[in-house]
């Protein structure tokens, strides 16, 4: 049984594909996160963006163990026991990136002809804190400046002004007739 985790990030599962070449694709084949592919993993839905089926021969000199450390980020370290192996299978292998089962606690038995390689970690961006520039977190006084002036309600006396004898003008235009 394998085990994620709702919050589980950056991990790399690795499965070698078990079927002949004809029958790889519709395998991998899945419609709204569902397939044969999910069945045999026994956890599905699955977001597809984070899946990959491969043939190891398309990876030319760069080997298995090449492709996760330098097209997934999984330290070379962690595979360092691993390497002629990893770099040894022959055939379809299944890349599963955590973010397949979209947040989800999962657990789930994966069967034929599906067989489980390994599981790996990626390496994590190292946090990096650069220095404020000079100044700009600098401490203020906390003294109000002061505060934008009102503006003047003159003109608007004046234009009510002007409006009540125009007003006015009509009104006494009106009595003269």
């Amino acid at each position: 049984m394998m085990e994620v985790k709702a919050q589980e990030r950056g991990l790399v599962r690795l499965f070698s594909v078990d079927l002949p070449e004809g029958d790889v694709e519709a395998f991998g084949r899945m419609d709204r996160g569902e397939g044969p592919l999910t069945d045999a993993l026994g956890a599905g839905p699955i977001d597809e963006k984070y899946v990959e089926i491969f043939p190891v021969e398309s990876l030319d000199d760069v080997g298995l163990s090449g492709y996760l450390v330098d097209g997934l980020g999984v330290p070379a370290e962690q595979l360092a026991g691993e390497k002629a192996r990893l770099d040894g299978l022959q055939g379809h292998v299944l890349v599963l990136l955590s973010g397949a089962f979209g947040g989800r606690e999962v657990t789930f038995a994966p069967r034929a002809p599906l067989r489980w390689i390994g599981t790996y970690a990626e390496a994590g961006t190292p946090v990096h804190f650069e220095s404020l520039p000079a100044g700009g977190a600098a401490a203020q006084s906390g003294v109000a400046t002061d505060a934008p002036r009102r503006a003047s309600r003159v003109p608007v006396y004046v234009g009510i002004v002007i409006l009540l004898l125009i007003v006015l003008g009509f009104i006494l235009l009106g009595r003269g007739r």
